[in-house]
Formats: C-alpha cells, sequence, structure tokens
C-alpha cells in the first residue's frame, strides 16, 4: 500500500452551509494573480470551448510553436504540460526510482518530497541559509546516487531569488549526469527577463526550466505549464505524459495570453509595486518581512499557526508553515490594505 502524504493547497474560504465562524472574505493563500486572465485569454478559451466535443492537440503544437517563436528556441526544446506542478511530476517520474536520490533546498516547494517519495527515490535536503539557498552546501550534497537537483527559483515560500551568476555558477559546479530542473513558476515578478533562462539552457544540456500560466497570466484554474531543455530531454517529458494531459480551452487561453503582453506587464508592474509597500509596511509595523521577488511576501515568525487564526478571524486566508512563517500573496491594493490592518492589529514575533 502506498505511504505518502498528500499536497495540501492554500485555504479558501468556507462558503458552504454550517461553514464555522465568519467567513475569510480576502484569500491571500495561493499566490494566485488577483484578477481574472486578459479579456483576449477569455475570448480565445470562449471559441474554443465550442469544439470542446474534440479531443485537444496531444503535443499543443500550436502554443508551443508560439512560445518557440516569443524564445527564440525550436519547438522541440519546449513541452507543455498540466501547469509546471504536473511537468515536474513527469520530470520525477522520468529519472527517479527506488536507490535513486533527489537534492532540494528546504524549506521549498512542498510538492517536491511528495514526488519524490511517489517514485520511490530518497530525498536530500539542505537547510536555507538566511531564507536563500547555500549554493555550495547543495553542490556538495550530491551523490553518486543524484538523479535531479530541484530548485524553486524565486524559492516556494520564501521569496528568495538567486541572481543569474549564482544559478549559473551552481549549474557548472553540478556533475554533468545530475539534471538541474529550475522551477520558474514567478519568473515574471523577478524582472530578470526570459533571456537569462534561455541562455542557461542553451549553455547546459542538463537543465530542464519549468514555467507556469498559472500566476503571472492569471490562468490557474486551467492549469497549463511549459518546460524549456533539450531536444533530449524533453523527450523523456513527451514519455511520461498522459495522453490529451492540457485541455484545449486551456492551450487556447495561454496561446492568447502569451501575445498579450501588455496585460502581462500591467498586473506585474503593479503586483512589484504593491510587493513594495506591503514589505515596507510590514518592517515599519516590526515583522520580519523578507525581500520577495516573487508575488508573495515571507514574514518569519515562530507564531505562524495562531497568527493564521487571527488573520483569519479579521477576515484574511493565509498560508501558515507551523513554527516557520507564512507566506502572504500580493492581492489587489485594496486586499493588501485589509490585511496590513488585520495585521497591525498583531504583536510580531520575530523568528531566526
Amino acid at each position: 500500500m502506498l505511504d505518502a502524504a498528500a499536497y495540501v493547497p492554500g485555504k479558501s474560504p468556507d462558503t458552504g452551509p454550517g461553514a464555522p465562524g465568519p467567513t475569510p472574505v480576502i484569500k491571500l493563500s495561493s499566490n494566485e494573480r488577483n484578477l481574472p486572465p486578459s479579456a483576449a485569454a477569455l475570448d480565445a478559451a470562449t471559441v474554443a470551448a465550442e469544439t470542446a466535443n474534440r479531443y485537444p492537440d496531444n503535443r499543443s503544437d500550436r502554443l508551443r510553436r508560439a512560445l518557440a517563436g516569443e524564445l527564440g528556441v525550436g519547438i522541440d526544446n519546449l513541452a507543455v504540460g498540466c501547469g509546471s506542478s504536473g511537468l515536474l511530476q513527469q520530470i520525477v517520474q522520468a529519472f527517479v526510482e527506488p536507490g535513486v536520490s533527489v537534492v532540494y533546498p528546504w524549506r521549498s516547494f512542498e510538492l517536491y518530497p511528495i514526488l519524490v517519495g511517489l517514485a520511490g527515490g530518497s530525498a536530500i535536503t539542505v537547510p536555507l541559509v538566511e531564507h536563500g539557498f547555500d549554493t555550495a552546501a547543495i553542490v556538495a550534497a550530491v551523490e553518486d546516487s543524484t538523479a535531479l537537483v530541484l530548485l524553486a527559483n524565486p524559492n516556494n515560500p520564501t521569496g528568495t531569488l538567486l541572481e543569474k551568476a549564482e544559478l549559473e555558477h551552481l549549474v557548472e559546479s553540478l556533475p554533468d549526469d545530475v539534471i538541474a530542473v529550475v522551477d520558474a513558476a514567478y519568473h515574471e515578478y523577478t524582472g530578470q527577463g526570459e533571456e537569462m533562462l534561455v541562455t542557461l539552457v542553451s549553455d547546459h544540456p542538463n537543465v530542464i526550466v519549468t514555467r507556469t500560466f498559472s500566476k503571472a497570466h492569471g490562468l490557474a484554474g486551467m492549469r497549463v505549464g511549459w518546460a524549456l531543455a533539450s531536444e533530449e530531454l524533453i523527450g523523456y517529458l513527451h514519455t511520461t505524459q498522459l495522453p490529451f494531459t492540457v485541455n484545449s480551452v486551456a492551450q487556447a487561453a495561454a496561446e492568447a495570453a502569451l501575445a498579450d503582453s501588455s496585460s502581462l506587464d500591467r498586473h506585474v508592474a503593479e503586483c512589484v509595486s504593491e510587493r513594495e509597500r506591503v514589505s515596507a509596511s510590514l518592517s515599519d509595523l516590526g515583522w520580519n518581512a523578507v525581500e520577495s521577488r516573487a508575488n508573495f511576501v515571507w514574514i518569519d515568525t515562530p507564531g505562524a499557526t495562531d497568527l493564521a487564526v487571527e488573520l483569519e478571524r479579521r477576515g484574511v486566508i493565509i498560508r501558515p508553515f507551523a513554527g516557520e512563517g507564512i507566506r502572504v500573496t500580493i492581492g489587489s491594493p485594496e486586499e493588501n490594505d485589509a490585511f496590513l490592518s488585520a495585521v497591525s492589529e498583531l504583536v510580531p514575533q520575530t523568528g531566526t
């Protein structure tokens, strides 16, 4: 019998009959875009739904061609999957089995230990240092049995980022037969641009970059992501892909969202501005807010669970990590004001 924990998503408001206590009205727990997808994406999805009686393109070729044109790479360097989390599952399934190890920093994305456990592999975790990656320790942790190194960059949930030179140095320090998986779900919020990731992959055939339309493009409910890698590694992802993983509505919406750069740019600019405002306000209130390069802010506090309860009583849902801290999604200015008002009523507890 399988012995593995299941992924627990960010909490949503209790809306059913008999929901306990006052229903929270602001959800800042899942790093979602605070506005719907662009009008172009919604229009494309509506048109695509008219042919939902037909199977979707199994390889998402139209979307891959659009991505290839945007990035200046070949279509065979790209795979499309059911969000970046689905692609991560395909990667682990392709390369991990009993007797194989996977190295990743911790704390990081909670899906990593679940995927490794499902594949029968063993996890080698490397503690964060000042909420960021200890690159030397990550490299030192690699063993002969190691197949993958998983790197959420920016890191989820701390929001810390390995800059271009640091990331390149880490990858170059790994053995050639170890695959570095750069989980860049929040890359749009870093200000780094696309070229650095394209160059990283073209210079290093042992790198896979995973991306998603769920965050900055606002398509979390449609589940579509993509991976960039060498043709050889993309071939492995196609092997582990379930048939028709990404539906035709999601493919059409993602293609339209990709073309609507102005909508993306407006959202990212507002989110980054609000992120800086929220971080500064938290520091002014005495909370230990870590500098973030994502669409969320990490507050280092040992009283995370109690803090989450108190915020929920005030109508705001965030994501607690017991004994460590809370992750707060950057929402609209009004949602952020409500969160700041709620947290200002509470006494800061400083973590490590």
